[in-house]
């Protein structure tokens, strides 16, 4: 007779046979169509309160017809490919169907058949009953949802054991576990399972739905598409997530290449958001007074859990984001990426590390020891170098003539609130100009052209005979190539998973490094403030110790004249070099004249800090580290 799925009433409860007994209830196409009918009848009608899917005989299910399966081997892989989804249909089905749904399982369910028993909301089973994921033992790889299935209802190593190894499991242990809801004798399953489904028929029906769709609904609720399989939904996915939909549904391959951007830009704002969730922790403790500050930091190194650890987080998150910027932006000059049409988005990345610089400077200050007062001291009287409103300037940073408790309060406001909020405001606008730009930078061939323009052809119609067919929304426009049919960049991957995965490649190994740091050294705490003891040098932050070491030589033009000039030449370089040639490649030769210059700036400043960091002694004069 074949496979067959039989059904019958008992009450108010819809019994579901898998009758194929020659093969111990092998499944097949003929059940799955007849069980997608079956439960979609049973759906909308009101005399059917719950359904039992039982086997005929001895056995529920021996899973997939292996001989079936063997002959369709030679079959299109179409023709094989729909064998399975009528399985994952019919599976399906069970998941959503509104009205409780239990197994009864006598003998064995192997294979899709455990997939079936497991996608039921209850399950009840025979005590000599055995389960098994046969697939590795016969070359076979899990399907109608068995791994999800699994995954969710048992233990990570033993969901791969019975995956991998192909071991039998008793209904015994599947109870202990909580899969199992009920053990029965051998013979009485069947009237086991109609007893509860019995007891669920009791229940009103609109409250058995609601407690079968209560988990999906919550779930689908925050994430409107399941994990995407496809082109559209990999594309929908982009589009209605929160956290992706910044993202373009497709990106360059060249936007995702490690060797061309080095991550620096997400490593960047992966170190802003450590010292975000750092910071906010250490404001629990700290208080912004010149005669609690330094005690504070005494009682995160002494008294307060994974306090120093917090701390040293913080602090090394500070130090590489200043670093990292300030390497994303060499990185954008040497690869061209500052040039039309993204000029203006040049011009924000120089904002963000002029930001992201007193950012770290106003919390240098905020430990109260020895380093920090005096390193602030020195920063502030740079500033005040400036003519006309040098002196202002220091006054407004420190809020008196010298660093006391108003300079304390004010940096520590600038720290925490208002510098975060500016920062934050410009990373949202750089974001979306990078969208608005066309994605990132590449060079010229990394674009695709068309080879042939494709032939004109004239079509007169009259206006009654246009039919509408179709209704296209225009959302708006970005710079990038126009895709047509017969036009598809062929270099472009989805966003979802190609871009997601790179960023969270990124973030792992940008955490791992502050981890490691923050383990490996503790961020220093001097003694407390001694106005009376200066440190001789008192040198500024590291940062700033280039701009220290010009003001020796010249205190307007180390200060503010040549430090002026550069960051006017920075923001004003994309309207001067207006050429399109060099754009995405590193270091061209198209661009020796702009590299050479820009790469003769860093390395002086870089000269400067490694002078003023090792070089300079008491009284700023020259010394030997080596001595």
């Amino acid at each position: 007779m074949g496979a067959q799925l039989k059904s019958h009433s008992v009450g108010r409860t819809m019994v579901l046979t898998i009758s194929n007994p020659e093969l111990r209830n092998a499944l097949g196409p003929e059940i799955y169509t007849a069980g997608v009918e079956a439960l979609l009848a049973a759906e909308t009608n009101p005399d059917v309160r719950s359904v039992v899917i039982t086997g005929e005989g001895a056995q529920f299910c021996a899973g997939g017809n292996l001989n079936r399966l063997m002959a369709n081997r030679q079959l299109d892989p179409g023709v094989q490919a729909n064998s399975i989804d009528g399985l994952h249909g019919f599976i399906e089905a069970i998941r959503a169907f509104p009205k409780p749904v239990v197994a009864a399982v006598e003998g064995a369910a192997a294979g899709a058949g455990f997939s079936l028993a497991l996608a039921c909301d209850l399950l009840v089973a025979a005590r000599d009953s055995v389960f098994v994921m046969a697939y590795s033992n016969v070359g076979l790889s899990p399907d109608g949802g068995a791994t999800w299935s699994l995954g969710q209802s048992l233990p990570r190593q033993l969901c791969s054991q019975l995956l991998m190894c192909g071991d039998r499991i008793d209904a015994a242990r599947l109870a202990s576990l909580g899969v199992v809801n009920s053990v029965s004798e051998p013979g009485q399953v069947l009237a086991d399972a109609l007893t509860l489904a019995e007891r669920l028929n009791q229940r009103a029906p609109n409250v058995m739905a609601s407690v079968k769709e209560l988990p999906n609904t919550i779930w689908t609720s925050i994430f409107r598409n399941p994990l995407p399989d496809s082109d559209y939904g990999r594309a929908s996915t982009s589009f209605t997530n929160f956290f992706l939909h910044i993202h373009p549904v497709k990106v360059h391959q060249n936007s995702i290449r490690p060797l061309y951007t080095l991550g620096l830009g997400l490593m960047s704002f992966f170190l802003f958001v450590i010292l975000v969730v750092t910071g906010i922790l250490l404001m629990f403790y700290y208080v912004p007074s010149t005669t609690q500050a330094y005690d504070r930091m005494l009682d995160l190194r002494g008294s307060v859990a994974f306090g120093t650890f917090l701390r040293n987080m913080h602090r090394w998150s500070a130090h590489g984001m200043v670093a990292i910027v300030f390497l994303h932006m060499c990185r954008v000059f040497y690869t061209g990426s500052y040039k039309k049409p993204r000029e203006f988005n040049w011009v924000l990345g120089v904002l963000l590390l002029l930001v992201t610089l007193f950012l770290s400077f106003t919390g240098y200050l905020l430990p109260w020891d020895q380093l920090a007062f005096w390193a602030i001291t020195v920063g502030a009287s740079i500033a005040s170098y400036a003519p006309v409103i040098g002196n202002d300037i220091k006054f407004l940073l420190l809020g008196d003539a010298t660093v006391g408790q108003e300079a304390l309060l004010r940096f520590y406001v600038l720290h925490v609130a208002v510098l975060p909020a500016v920062l934050t405001m410009l990373i949202a606008i750089h974001f979306w100009r990078i969208r608005k730009d066309g994605g990132l930078s590449r060079p010229a061939e990394a674009e695709v052209t068309e080879t042939a323009a494709p032939p004109t052809i004239a079509i007169s119609v009259k206006a009654k005979e246009m039919v509408q067919n179709k209704l296209y929304g225009l959302q708006g426009f970005v710079r990038g190539p126009f895709n047509k049919v017969g036009n598809v960049p062929d270099r472009s991957v989805f966003s979802w998973p190609n871009l997601v995965i790179a960023e969270v490649f990124v973030f792992v190994i940008t955490l791992a490094v502050i981890l490691c740091l923050s383990l490996a050294f503790n961020a220093p705490l001097e003694e407390p403030v001694n106005v009376m003891h200066p440190p001789n040098p008192a040198k500024a932050p590291w940062y700033f110790l280039g701009l220290q070491e010009m003001v020796s030589y010249s205190a307007f033009w180390g200060g503010v004249g040549i430090p002026g000039v550069f960051v006017v030449l920075l923001l004003i370089a994309p309207y001067l070099d207006r050429g399109n040639e060099g754009v995405g490649e590193w270091f061209s030769r198209k661009r020796l004249l702009a590299n050479t210059i820009y790469t003769s700036v860093v390395l002086l400043n870089v000269i400067m800090i490694i002078i003023g960091t090792f070089f300079r002694g008491p009284n700023w004069e020259f010394i030997s580290p080596w001595r």
